[in-house]
């Protein structure tokens, strides 16, 4: 398996060429800069194409809306510009991981690696932390209700322990998934080569007083019998244990029910039924507004754009998904109401969902959009609205504190409800297909993978609220002490995130970074998450009038920021301790437009495959009395086990504007992500 050197060059193969003078300008002329025609070279050799983009600095997207409108004319830039979504979810363990009972603890350094935000638990660890695991008998008495404690001896936590501990220990939040149905004192769950499968729920009121019961173990009874003891109280600047405090408030009902779930379409509405039950059941246990438990589902498998592409419900291949939503639509319940008195009547709502929940199988970025789309649509065309009170940054109603200050927001009931992409994967096009040259090259393979990533979260920016792309090895901790991952490499098995392999095959460092994780990187809020968004033109040739489909071309991302304190007095966007590295770009500059490009548009067509860019990318209508920008290119060290190794690749350059208007050139290998700084 070779190192992704083609893919992440080396810092000596990371010339690039900056064009800053008219002279320059000129001589390439205003067409002639960028050739669609392919460059044949002698063989052994690669063919290279021209390529652009172009960034609008003046333009800044608004919620809702493709396009964009002037940065100036926003009356309310927090509530109304869009801000990049990190998107920054992973799944449970790959489909040969290590098994959940080996004694090591990788959870730091992985999770640190591609920097994630949700951990969706227990995906691919069998079948302990599933409802099996923790109710085993359905026969036994479960307790539910609000002044009695929880039947421990019915439940068994040890494994959903462990995920959550190592879950938290990470600095991740846990989904976890309420998979599938409880425990029949015999295998109501499956697990064989990473996959678990499990039976369709038999007794929906049952299953759902134990997703309830186990809820409320972890966020109420589990942190109050542990509340007295020494290590719930430690010293000032020491931190608590996982389990001193609430732990589980992501709460998803199942996933992929008509195929792992053991649904079927004759048993499509004792599935609807179970929705209902667990809405109730949880809502009840976790009124809003006085709580954050998130209710997150279906999960539905969703198998391509021809899946949603007909919701008539007429349609034999209609997907469940929208008969899950008319039902959420059309059943009214009785709920507690948020923060009952004594003596309330109960009142009817909406059935409860905070999160609109689907996995998304697609060949292209551009097919994943339009998945995305077309359920949006058909939630929006029904009627499907957030559920009220639920917390959400754009919501309506504001949060204030003792002071009156503004602290957060909820939902008054009326915005859309939020997607949640519970997973994504990237199933190579039959149409179009990719040369082989790529497919057997693991290292090109996995660039592809994180330029389809980057790329598709580029395009759900505006769309999906959350998502957990890919599957990255998480391992509990049992022995911090044994923890070496050099001995996990022994017994892992390759990931989609990882490096591991086979013996006596030469590798990067066990557990280093493969290229389809960069993008997780990019999407933290060191980075692009929370950044502005701007309106863009995508390639091949944005400056020729050749936009990109969304599908061949190259995607990018923009944003642009003038950088603050705490208390809104603008400083310098690189902190002091830094400028010393890249003075003369970087030093004085308050203001900062961040790019990020995902390449994606492999071609073979001239007979040669196309393994690099030239690209150029253009920026305009920036302040016309800015008259040079400072400029970083930054890549990742794959041969690291760690982020650490993050590296711009240059000392940064300085770059002529005239007239609001500059651009760089850069060759760029092919598929990629590349990410690029510019300080004015």
């Amino acid at each position: 398996m070779p190192t992704p050197c083609r893919t992440l060059p080396p810092p000596q193969r990371q010339r690039f060429a900056v064009a800053i003078t008219a002279a320059l300008l000129l001589a390439l002329g205003t067409a002639a800069c960028i050739e669609e025609t392919a460059v044949v070279l002698p063989e052994n050799t690669t063919s290279v194409r021209f390529r652009s983009v172009r960034v609008d600095a003046s333009r800044c997207r608004v919620r809702g809306s493709p396009t964009g409108v002037d940065c100036a004319d926003m009356t309310k830039p927090v509530a109304d510009g869009l801000k990049v979504a990190g998107l920054r979810g992973v799944n449970g363990a790959p489909v040969a991981s290590v098994d959940l009972d080996v004694a090591v603890d990788t959870f730091r350094a992985n999770f640190g690696s591609v920097h994630a935000y949700w951990t969706r638990i227990p995906v691919g660890y069998g079948c302990g932390a599933t409802l099996q695991g923790v109710f085993p008998d359905r026969k036994k008495p479960h307790v539910v209700g609000t002044t009695t404690e929880t039947n421990i001896d019915a439940f068994n936590f040890k494994e959903l322990n462990a995920l959550i501990e190592a879950t938290r220990g990470a600095n991740t939040v846990p989904v976890w998934t309420a998979g599938y149905d409880i425990g029949e004192g015999d295998a109501a769950c499956t697990y064989e080569n990473g996959e678990q499968k499990g039976k369709a729920i038999a007794d929906p009121l049952k299953y759902a007083q134990v997703v309830r019961q186990i809820t409320r173990w972890y966020n109420r009874e589990l942190p109050a019998k542990n509340s007295k003891e020494p290590r719930c109280n430690p010293e000032p600047g020491k931190s608590r244990p996982w389990d001193c405090t609430p732990s589980l408030f992501n709460i998803e009902f199942g996933r992929d029910p008509f195929g792992a779930g053991g649904f079927a379409a004759d048993t499509k509405a004792k599935w609807l039924e179970a929705y209902k039950q667990f809405a109730i059941e949880m809502r009840n246990e976790f009124p809003l507004p006085s709580n954050g438990v998130s209710l997150i589902g279906p999960s539905v498998v969703i198998k391509g754009l021809l899946a949603v592409e007909n919701p008539d419900p007429g349609n034999t291949s209609r997907s469940p998904i929208f008969d899950f939503i008319d039902y959420v639509v059309a059943t009214q319940v009785p709920i507690k109401p948020a923060d009952a008195k004594a003596g309330t009547t109960e009142e009817k709502g909406r059935l409860p969902l905070s999160y609109l929940a689907f996995e998304v199988e697609a060949s292209t970025p551009s097919e994943a959009k339009a998945i995305v789309k077309k359920i949006a649509d058909y939630a929006a065309s029904k009627g499907l609205k957030h559920e009220k009170y639920m917390s959400k940054a754009a919501g309506k109603i504001e949060q204030r504190d003792d002071t009156g200050k503004i602290v957060g927001h909820l939902s008054d009931g009326s915005e859309p409800i939020p997607l949640w992409v519970t997973d994504l994967r990237f199933v190579p096009p039959t149409t179009k297909p990719l040369p082989d040259t790529l497919l057997k090259d693991p290292a090109r393979l996995s660039a592809y993978v994180g330029a389809f990533f980057g790329a598709t979260k580029i395009l759900w920016q505006g769309l999906v609220s959350e998502a957990s792309v890919a599957t990255a090895p998480r391992l509990p901790t049992i022995d911090k002490a044994k923890s070496n991952i050099a001995d996990v490499a022994k017994s892992s098995k390759d990931s989609p995130y990882f490096w591991f392999g086979t013996t006596g095959t030469k590798l990067p460092a066990p557990g280093s970074l493969k290229p389809a994780a960069w993008h997780s990187f990019w999407f933290n809020e060191g980075f692009l998450a929370e950044k502005q968004v701007l309106e863009v033109q995508h390639g091949p040739d944005a400056l020729g009038g050749k936009l990109s489909s969304e599908d061949s071309g190259i995607v990018l991302l923009a944003t642009r920021e003038t950088c603050v304190d705490p208390l809104g007095k603008e400083i310098e966007c690189i902190a002091a301790d830094q400028t010393a590295k890249y003075p003369a770009v970087t030093a004085g500059r308050k203001r900062m437009l961040r790019v990020l490009v995902a390449d994606l548009a492999v071609d073979a067509s001239t007979g040669k495959e196309v393994l690099e860019h030239n690209l150029r990318i253009q920026i305009e209508k920036i302040p016309a009395d800015v008259t040079t920008v400072g400029y970083r290119a930054a890549f990742m060290d794959g041969s690291s086990a760690t982020w650490s190794q993050f590296i711009f690749s240059e000392p940064g350059t300085l770059i002529d504007a005239q007239n609001g208007v500059f651009h760089v050139t850069k060759t760029v290998s092919m598929p990629s992500l590349h990410y690029f700084e510019f300080l004015y």
